[in-house]
Parts: C-alpha cells; sequence; structure tokens
C-alpha cells in the first residue's frame, strides 16, 4: 500500500499526526474514522476490504463510518514541497497543491526540441543552445541567400513580431494555470456531487423505512 505522499518529497519534515500509520506517507485525501485515527483514502480502503477493523486500535469499523478530514487536507495542501526536478538543480518549493502548476514553468522541466524530427528532451532554460546545434535545424544557406534574407529581415517590421510573439507566449501560460485550476475545481466539485448523492440515497433508504414501519404500526 502506498496512498500517501513520499516524506522526501516535502521541504521540512512534516508532523507524525500528518503521517498514515499504514503506508508511513503523507496523509493523501485523510479520511478519519470513529476511532479518531486517521488515514489515507486508498490505504484505509484496501485495509478494510480484508479486514473490517482500525488498523491501530483494532475496533470494528464498516465502510460507510469513514469520513473525510477536509480541514486536514487543506493543512496539507498548504505545506511546502520541492520541485520534481530539484536533481536537476531546481531551487523552488511551493505549496503542495501548486506544484503541478510550477512544471508549467520550470526552467529544469525537460521539454522536446522545436525542430521536427528531433527527438531530444531538453531542459527548457537549454533550448535555445540545444536549438543552435541541432541537427535537425535549417540546413545553412549560401552566402548570397544569407545575405538576401538577412536584408529582408531588416525591412519588415522585425520587432513588432517579436513583441506579438512574447505576448502571444505570456497569454499561453496564463491559459495553462487557467486550465489547470478549472480542472482541479472540477475534479472538487465531482467528488462533492458523488458524496451529496450517496447521502440523498441514505435518506431515500431511511425515509422509505419509516414509511414501511408506519404502514405496519396500526395493524399491530
Amino acid at each position: 500500500m502506498s496512498g500517501g505522499y513520499d516524506v522526501s518529497l516535502f521541504a521540512a519534515p512534516p508532523d507524525a499526526h500528518l503521517l498514515c500509520s499504514v503506508c508511513y506517507g503523507v496523509l493523501r485525501q485523510p479520511v478519519g474514522l470513529p476511532c479518531r485515527h486517521t488515514f489515507c483514502r486508498k490505504c484505509i480502503v484496501q485495509w478494510l476490504v480484508r479486514q473490517r477493523t482500525c488498523p491501530c486500535c483494532r475496533r470494528e469499523v464498516r465502510m460507510k463510518q469513514l469520513v473525510l478530514r477536509h480541514t486536514l487536507r487543506r493543512q496539507i495542501n498548504r505545506l511546502k514541497v520541492k520541485c520534481k526536478n530539484v536533481e536537476e538543480g531546481c531551487p523552488v518549493t511551493v505549496p503542495l497543491h501548486h506544484r503541478r502548476i510550477h512544471l508549467l514553468s520550470c526552467q529544469y522541466e525537460p521539454a522536446p526540441c522545436p525542430h521536427r524530427g528531433c527527438p531530444a528532451w531538453v531542459a527548457r532554460k537549454d533550448l535555445s543552445d540545444h536549438g543552435e546545434r541541432c541537427p535537425h535545424g535549417r540546413r545553412p544557406r549560401a552566402r548570397g541567400a544569407q545575405l538576401s534574407a538577412a536584408r529582408a529581415h531588416h525591412d519588415r517590421p522585425g520587432r513588432r513580431q517579436e513583441e506579438w510573439r512574447r505576448r502571444w507566449r505570456r497569454r499561453r501560460a496564463s491559459c495553462q494555470l487557467l486550465l489547470a485550476g478549472l480542472d482541479r475545481s472540477l475534479r472538487h466539485l465531482r467528488r462533492a456531487t458523488r458524496r451529496l448523492q450517496a447521502q440523498l440515497a441514505w435518506l431515500g433508504g431511511r425515509l422509505e423505512g419509516r414509511r414501511v414501519d408506519d404502514r405496519r404500526g396500526p395493524s399491530a
């Protein structure tokens, strides 16, 4: 079982109450039991499939008694974690729930070479240097063609095009961050919807049981 976050991921050692007693990792989707012990949701579900007792105190537990600890989850999401590319030299630390967003702009994140046919993946900060010496780049042209191209480049409004490129890159990065946030919100909304559906089904069963009891009452 490995439902929790790896402890080495965090910039500082997490407190003991944030660790799962089953996988010994930092709690991921923490779930509480009636006995007040907390575990990763994945860990405790797999445990209860085999034996229906608390892993700590051995008290009998049923699957429907699991309760999500939202406050504890938000606390863990605010903990600082190291970048995935820390071994490559990235010194950045960010809150856990911003880790994927940071990778969209991390200069040490591998990215594909922009030249067609090149299979290389290099760090973003090295893309420019790699592109200059990449064998899949544009072939050198004759001197006359180079002079003509340089003259044409001087004649056209290159500064304006470069400014447009910079604006497009900034807008693309903003859109990626927005999409990542919307995707995270959509996952939260789907989980909340499933919980509400389960609660409504449970309430419907209780109401149906009361109706049956009311019908049997006068005859008894």
